[in-house]
Parts: C-alpha cells; structure tokens; sequence
C-alpha cells in the first residue's frame, strides 16, 4: 500500500489544528467551516462564517538538497480567516480571529511530528476592502526533512 506524502499529510494536520478553534479556553472564535479550497470568500454562505480558509499562496516550495539524498521542505501555506462584520465592530473580531489562528497553528509546530518547524511570515487585515466581512490573510512557512527519493 502506498504511503502519503509528508505534504498530505502536513495540511491534513493544519485542516485539523484549525477546526479547533471552538470559542473555548485561549480561543475567541467558534470556527464553524474549515475548507483546503481556494474559494471567493464573499461566495461563502452565512452558515458556513466564521470560516478558514487553507490555500496554496503560490509561492515555490524551497528544497534544499542534503548529503545522502536527505532533503529540506519549506513550504509555504496561506490561512484566509472569513467572518461576517457586525455593523458596530472596529476590528476587534478580525484581531481575535488572527490571535486564534496563531495559537491553534503554533500550538504544535511539528504538524503532529510530520514537520521540523511551523512560522507565521505575515499577517494582514483586508477588512477595508469589504463592508460585510471582515477577512484576514496569513502566511506560514512548513518545513520537514525527508528521504528526497520517496517524496
């Protein structure tokens, strides 16, 4: 049989981690969708918000090649953070939503021991551009080291 990828199985991980967030303890928010889907966040229903989404940044997956055919990945991941924006909230929401992110994704830097190191590379607010929803983008960077023969 054969066996997935360290990649599958690092974002399988992430879909995990983030379906966490259930607006108990260190969190503020109860995530209710978790998609590993590129999707218009305004396409997103109001049932399915607040959201995350786990997309591809487009960015190239570095691979830096060891002795012995022993290979570095670091690979990039970006979180869309989706809610809908209460007509009185200033940010607060988005804020709280960007920390639960982070606590959930630096919780267990290993991804479940798959990776070597998890870190968060940018934040960002996109708020301004939408009325009704409040979004936020973060990037992080994945790295593991693997047999480059069997990746």
């Amino acid at each position: 049989m054969a066996v997935e990828s360290t990649r599958e199985n690092i974002l399988a991980n992430i879909v995990t981690t983030l379906a966490g967030i259930n607006g108990a303890g260190d969190y503020w928010t109860n995530i209710t969708t978790v998609k590993r889907v590129l999707e218009i966040p305004t396409d997103l229903e109001g049932e399915e918000k607040p959201a995350i989404l786990v997309v591809p940044t487009g960015e190239i997956e570095l691979i830096e090649n060891k002795h012995a055919y022993q290979d570095v990945h670091t690979m990039p991941v970006g979180v869309i953070g989706v809610l809908d924006r209460a007509e009185a909230d200033t940010g607060t929401a988005i804020n709280r939503l960007m920390k639960d992110i982070s606590i959930a994704m630096m919780a267990d830097v290993t991804r479940g021991s798959y990776a070597s190191m998890t870190w968060k590379r940018s934040q960002t607010d996109q708020s301004v551009y939408f009325s009704t929803l409040s979004l936020c983008e973060m990037d992080f960077a994945i790295r593991w080291h693997c047999d480059g023969r069997n990746e």
